[in-house]
């Protein structure tokens, strides 16, 4: 993922194990990988409410809410229905999302909504929602007046007047005020401790007992604190994640996995996304946002290749290089060393500017491989959108 302010990393699989640790109740549920499974439980288990959710260890699960069940299930074809939507949520992309089966708590409302984010101005927000749902940015261009943004002083912390705006916000129907405002504050401690940039419970549910429930949350941890998060990060699962951004992150590259057909290879993150901008620009759409940062080796470069030509969707590639910290020579023999290692099978445009470009050039010359060279950053998104073969 991204690396300029944080490195967001998801464990839905720990929410409840992180959340609990506030006395926020969440209930309780088996993981399951196997639609047919969770429908023979679901038959079986004599619940007033039974929900699925789709769980992935990374940001990519909008669209797929909950599958809710009143009463148990016992008719063909609402198990036939029901089956049919755990297929396409376990299998609609390349990554396996893994169930998780609740069935503990009677719940009288869940439609409730509430975010902890830290923005990238550092500045601490809790955003409440009166209604739940996988996609809060639409709901609040439809219905504004729904969303209630709270800002916390850093240094002050939450105080009783800010979580009480807060659960004003939320409108809770049953549950206690006095007792939702102080799990807002124990909701936010948990933040803070867990160096947190993001936790959001949605849905929130209410009980009989007028209580606020965590149905569901997700949080994203700050891998700058990796050091003294020892035992949230010792349970990151990479099977859950890209297997790119697994070996980007392993050769200390910044990896981003889009849907794009031309792979991207910059240095610094403001000019690999002004390189994204002007593909799109031109027609075309990038495979990813890859940073090699301003002073990557040899080897890394070679790795990033791999990691680009991985991609069966990528049917061209972009260079592009401003030796400032980073020389275009070193690049250069990257790019010769990748093509001998990989055997580089679609086109590579490279555009170098910069120190040693002249260096750079050379070696690319003196390599005899087909490259696509280019004299600036608008000539080379045109060369390598017209070479993918997208116009």
């Amino acid at each position: 993922m991204m690396k300029i302010f944080f490195f967001q990393m998801t464990f839905d699989r720990l929410a409840p194990l992180v959340v609990q640790r506030q006395q926020w109740e969440m209930p309780l549920g088996l993981f399951l990988c196997k639609p047919r499974v969770g429908m023979q439980i679901a038959l079986f288990v004599k619940s007033m409410f039974t929900a699925f959710l789709a769980t992935v260890a990374f940001q990519a699960r909008s669209g797929c809410g909950p599958m809710e069940f009143k009463g148990i299930i016992s008719t063909q074809i609402l198990y036939t229905t029901t089956y049919r939507w755990l297929l396409s949520v376990l299998w609609s992309g390349p990554y396996l999302c893994v169930l998780p089966f609740y069935h503990e708590i009677t719940l009288e409302n869940i439609d409730l909504n509430l975010r902890c984010l830290l923005t990238y101005s550092a500045l601490q927000i809790i955003i409440a929602c009166r209604k739940g749902g996988t996609s809060i940015e639409d709901l609040a261009e439809k219905f504004p007046d729904m969303i209630v943004k709270v800002p916390i002083d850093v240094f002050q912390g939450i105080t009783d007047e800010d979580a009480a705006k807060v659960v004003d916000g939320l409108a809770p129907k049953v549950a206690d005020r006095n007792a939702s405002i102080e799990q807002v504050k124990k909701l936010y401690k948990l933040f803070c401790e867990c160096d947190c940039t993001l936790l959001e419970i949605n849905p929130i549910a209410e009980t009989s007992d007028n209580q606020l429930v965590a149905a569901d949350a997700k949080l994203n941890f700050d891998d700058n604190a990796a050091f003294r998060q020892k035992h949230i990060f010792a349970l990151r699962d990479a099977t859950q994640e890209d297997p790119r951004e697994v070996a980007a992150a392993k050769a200390d590259l910044n990896y981003i996995g889009l849907d794009g057909e031309i792979g991207c290879m910059v240095n610094g993150a403001g000019l690999a996304m002004a390189t994204m901008d002007i593909i799109k620009l031109h027609g075309g759409t990038p495979a990813n946002f890859l940073d090699v940062g301003g002073n990557a080796s040899e080897s890394q470069v070679v790795e990033a290749f791999k990691i680009l030509t991985a991609d069966d969707k990528v049917k061209a590639i972009l260079v592009n290089i401003f030796g400032g910290i980073m020389k275009c020579d070193i690049i250069a023999s990257g790019i010769v060393n990748a093509a001998k290692e990989v055997s580089l099978k679609v086109p590579v445009v490279v555009r170098l500017e910069g120190t040693n470009v002249d260096q750079g050039k050379r070696i690319l010359k003196e390599s005899g491989m087909a490259l696509i060279t280019a004299e600036d950053l608008d000539d080379a998104a045109e060369k390598a959108v017209k070479a993918s073969g997208t116009c």
